[in-house]
C-alpha cells in the first residue's frame, strides 16, 4: 500500500473515531498537509498509534469527576435513586442551587423541589419502568450538561402510562463532586 493511500485511510479512521466530523486541532499536526506521513514508513505506525491513544484516552479524562465519577453517572444514581424510592439518598444528588423544570412547572429551589414535588417523584418513578433511548455527555470546566431521551412505561395509580421524554441535566463540580443544580423534563404519551 502506497503512503498516500494508507494516510488516507488513517485520516478516514480518525473522521469515523471522532464521529464523522471534522478532524480537531490537536490531530492537525498529525496529518501531513502533502497527504502522506513525513519520516517514512516507520513513522506511520507510531503516529497511528498516538492518534489511536488520544482517541481512547479524551474521553474518559473529559468525564472524570471527583471521585471518579462522571456528570453520566451521577444522573443514572439519581433515576436509580428515585426508582428505588430513598428520598435521602436523591437529596444527596442535588446542589442548594437547584431549580426543576417540568411539563410548564418550575421549583426554584431544592428546598421548594423536596417539599413539592419530590414525594411526587419517587412515588411514580418507583412504580415505572424507564429506558434510556439516547444520552449525550457535555462538559467545560465545572459545568456539564447529559442529554437524555428515555421511554417510561407502567401503571400508576392504575392507568396504563407509556410516555417519552427528553430530560436537560446540568450539573456543576463541586468540591464534594458533581451536583445536580438544574432538571428540565418534557414528556409526551404514545400512541
Amino acid at each position: 500500500m502506497e503512503l498516500g493511500t494508507w494516510n488516507q485511510v488513517n485520516y478516514q479512521t480518525l473522521r469515523f473515531l471522532n464521529g464523522n466530523r471534522s478532524l480537531p486541532p490537536y490531530c492537525a499536526p498529525l496529518v501531513h498537509p502533502a497527504g502522506i506521513f513525513p519520516g517514512g514508513k516507520e513513522n506511520i505506525m507510531k503516529r497511528f498509534m498516538t492518534i489511536v491513544m488520544i482517541a481512547l484516552i479524551i474521553p474518559f479524562t473529559v468525564l472524570a469527576g471527583n471521585n471518579l465519577e462522571g456528570p453520566a453517572d451521577i444522573v443514572e444514581a439519581f433515576q436509580k435513586a428515585l426508582k428505588s424510592g430513598d428520598r435521602e439518598l436523591v437529596l444527596t444528588f442535588l446542589d442548594p442551587d437547584l431549580t426543576v423544570f417540568e411539563s410548564g412547572f418550575a421549583e426554584a429551589s431544592l428546598e421548594a423541589y423536596a417539599s413539592d414535588h419530590l414525594d411526587g417523584d419517587l412515588e411514580f418513578n418507583s412504580s415505572m419502568k424507564r429506558k434510556v433511548l439516547d444520552q449525550s455527555v457535555f462538559v467545560s470546566g465545572d459545568a456539564a450538561w447529559v442529554l437524555t431521551r428515555s421511554r417510561t412505561k407502567g401503571k400508576f395509580r392504575g392507568t396504563r402510562i407509556d410516555i417519552s421524554g427528553t430530560e436537560t441535566f446540568n450539573l456543576i463540580r463541586r468540591p464534594e463532586g458533581w451536583r445536580i443544580v438544574h432538571i428540565h423534563t418534557s414528556n409526551k404519551t404514545n400512541k
